[in-house]
């Protein structure tokens, strides 16, 4: 929460200047520099130009500030809680800064500047080649096909998706239709967007999550009683069939939508039992029957996050027709360490071996009753998890539109160990 002070204060810096007329004031950089301060507001750097900012070291901030989320997300290398910066290094002074090690240095070596340098010459080359094989399908060494889909939050990220290889979405978060104003969507509002992003990715599947907010995830248009333990509260599928006016109209809205886009399928979140999956079951086909649809067609599937439903997992696979691991929540769980705590950051660990366990099991569940699995959590991007996934039997890979390309170029430098 102490990180997110800078968003408040950036917040109500832009209502004053709207509310005065004053213009914003523009970091200006005239040459490709480093940029160094004690923080930035979140506006300050989505209004960087990426040509001059080369990086960014900050003596405040944080990791998960949203300052230095957008970085990350431009490409631009980003260190944060680097105290003491600000007093040693002078404006016009050479400075180096190695993104990959998270250090500054104010007068390398001539040897360490050729290492560096070295580093990020081959970095950049690799990032170009990914790049441009991006659209290419990606298949093992040992001729092993692996889908790799998006995660997206609307369909603004739709185009970035498909420019970065995704064959298709994985999640959907539907969140932003129910938390971008203070009234629920309507089911045409729904309708629409869902048809829109289906008809944007052609026949390649789109993954709808059906609403996953509650406990520490407020929703305006539907105020909800504070909980003690919010991640172990009343959220994803456990709000929804306590509220069924909530999934409703989302289903109503889905079911339309599939009639004139066979790609679409829905994805349940916070799944820990036999019974949820089948009431939201039900719910689909009482509304399917009332707007005379066949429900049957349309792809159901849930989320692994919870370890009752990796240890349910043979019972569910018969009633669904896909999963997804969520190893953000996944691995909270299994831990029982809140992945917003930075005290337990040695346990909010996807390699742990009790978390690649669980992942192992849902796998072999799912390959068990013939269903795919698929991974949307943070671990299906990273590089370095790729071939332990692909060990334990993942085939099918979803993560940030930024990730894929270096996903597939890692996928196709691995080969399965049988």
């Amino acid at each position: 929460m102490r990180e997110r002070e800078a968003d408040v204060q950036d917040i109500a810096r832009q209502v004053m200047m709207e509310m005065t007329g004053e213009p914003a004031a523009a970091v200006a950089i005239e040459q490709p520099s480093i940029l160094l301060a004690r923080d930035l507001m979140p506006s300050d750097v989505a209004g960087l130009d990426t040509a001059k900012v080369l990086g960014i070291c900050l003596s405040e901030g944080g990791k998960t500030s949203h300052s230095a989320i957008l970085a990350r997300a431009m490409g631009i290398p980003a260190l944060v809680k680097a105290r003491g910066c600000l007093e040693q290094v002078t404006p016009g002074q050479m400075v180096t800064l190695d993104g990959f090690a998270g250090l500054l240095w104010f007068a390398p070596s001539a040897a360490v500047s050729a290492q560096l340098a070295a580093q990020r010459d081959a970095w950049q080359a690799e990032q170009h080649q990914a790049k441009q094989r991006a659209l290419q399908h990606a298949s093992t060494t040992d001729g092993i096909s692996v889908s790799v889909l998006a995660n997206i939050g609307g369909p603004d990220d739709v185009r970035k998706a498909l420019d970065s290889g995704a064959e298709g979405v994985g999640l959907f978060r539907t969140e932003f239709l129910f938390q971008r104003s203070d009234s629920l969507p309507t089911e045409q509002e729904q309708f629409d967007v869902y048809c829109d992003i289906a008809a944007a990715l052609g026949d390649q599947p789109l993954t709808i999550r059906s609403l996953d907010v509650g406990g520490d995830k407020p929703l305006a248009a539907f105020p909800m009683p504070s909980e003690d333990n919010p991640f172990l509260g009343v959220r994803g599928v456990r709000l929804c069939l306590k509220h069924p006016e909530l999934l409703v109209t989302q289903l109503r809205a889905i079911l339309r939508a599939h009639q004139q886009h066979r790609n679409i399928q829905l994805m349940i979140p916070m799944v820990a039992r036999v019974d949820e999956v089948r009431h939201v079951k039900a719910l689909l086909q009482r509304e399917a029957d009332a707007l005379g649809l066949d429900a049957s067609t349309l792809p159901v599937g849930i989320m692994i996050e919870v370890p009752a439903a990796v240890l349910n997992a043979d019972a569910l696979a018969a009633e669904v027709d896909f999963f997804s691991i969520g190893t953000n929540d996944l691995t909270q769980y299994v831990m029982a360490a809140d992945r917003g705590n930075t005290e337990l950051t040695d346990l909010i660990n996807y390699f742990d071996p009790a978390v690649l366990r669980a992942i192992e099991m849902t796998c072999a569940a799912g390959g068990k009753a013939g269903i795919p699995v698929s991974m949307c959590g943070e671990m299906a991007g990273d590089p370095k998890a790729t071939q332990q996934l692909l060990n334990i039997g993942l085939r099918k890979f979803s993560a940030s539109a930024s990730l894929l390309p270096a996903l597939k170029a890692q996928i196709r430098q691995t080969a399965v160990m049988k």
